[in-house]
């Protein structure tokens, strides 16, 4: 039976704002603890710092900032300075820049996701939607159907392996970003119902039934898992691999410098050897010179004494 695939609504961009329209709140988002310490000095932000702790029980700067935001003293002294502001209204300029970006590369992506998610969909499962969507004991508001971390992972790894450099850089995860390859909702469902081989048993006090949608998530969850532990042995690998081209680099390195150490011990010894030549046939020299001198002067002496006794 064919049925359309899924379409999605188009992505909505933030335009950004003017300069003179964009909160203080907002800027403040983009100004560093070095920045603040320069327009209030560093007393100020320590007593700022301390009313925090006291308040909260540790130290925050977005607390901090917060605080800032709603002192007219301190907007009037970002008034007074122009550059700095400009400076982080440029980086609120490039982070959403890099947001619609990131956002055009997810589009697609995302459009692509779900039509592969509706072709593999029995359509009898539409219908149940269609019919049961509004199932108040059910709750389907709370569950997703795009995993973006996930998603995102993997296009940034496809773009990265097609050579696209570009378009990785914009959806190259950030630093200690969680990958998720279940969207939000089904994730939880399927922690809190891994006792699906047991029916109606509970399970950190959830009764999970074994019905269809639990059977569809099973198989869904073991791909995840194989997935996962595919990956694991394939980082464990590669692990293996580069300790070993490690040594093998180690190894080069350390015959490379036993080469060159010998390399300079000869060119030393070989030079100390020119140099003892070269001194030696000098002191030669000298010796005959000062031979000749010495025969000269005696030639001398006796000419000189010639001369007395006539």
């Amino acid at each position: 039976m064919d049925y359309d695939l899924v379409k999605t609504f188009p992505v909505k961009r933030t335009e950004p704002k003017a300069f003179d329209e964009l909160p203080v709140s907002k800027l403040l988002n983009y100004l560093t603890r070095d920045n603040i310490i320069e327009l209030i000095g560093f007393l100020n932000f320590s007593s700022l710092n301390e009313q925090v702790r006291q308040q909260t029980g540790k130290v925050s700067l977005p607390a901090v900032k917060k605080m800032l935001a709603d002192n007219e003293q301190f907007q009037a002294i970002l008034d007074q300075n122009h550059g700095m502001m400009q400076q982080a209204y440029n980086k609120y300029l490039a982070a959403n820049t890099k947001a619609n970006d990131l956002t055009r590369q997810q589009q697609s992506k995302q459009k692509q996701f779900l039509g592969c998610v509706a072709k593999h969909t029995p359509p009898e499962v539409f219908q149940k939607c269609v019919e049961q969507y509004d199932d108040p004991d059910a709750k389907y508001e709370q569950y997703k159907i795009i995993p973006y971390s996930g998603l995102r992972n993997s296009a940034y790894e496809k773009e990265l392996n097609a050579g696209h450099t570009n378009r990785a850089t914009v959806l190259k995860p950030p630093p200690g970003m969680k990958i998720q390859h279940l969207p939000k909702g089904i994730r939880e469902y399927v922690t809190s119902c891994r006792g699906y081989r047991i029916q109606n048993t509970k399970i950190r006090g959830k009764k999970c039934e074994l019905n269809e949608e639990s059977e569809n998530l099973k198989g869904l969850f073991e791909k995840e898992l194989t997935t996962y532990n595919n990956k694991k042995q394939c980082m464990k690998m590669n692990n293996k691999r580069y300790e070993e081209r490690l040594q093998e680099l180690l190894e080069e390195k350390e015959k490379e410098s036993a080469a060159e150490i010998k390399r300079v011990q000869v060119e030393c010894t070989s030079k100390t050897m020119s140099l003892e030549l070269q001194l030696e046939e000098m002191l030669k020299t000298i010796e005959q010179k000062d031979k000749f001198i010495t025969k000269q002067m005696m030639v001398i002496r006796a000419y000189k004494e010639k001369l007395e006794h006539q």
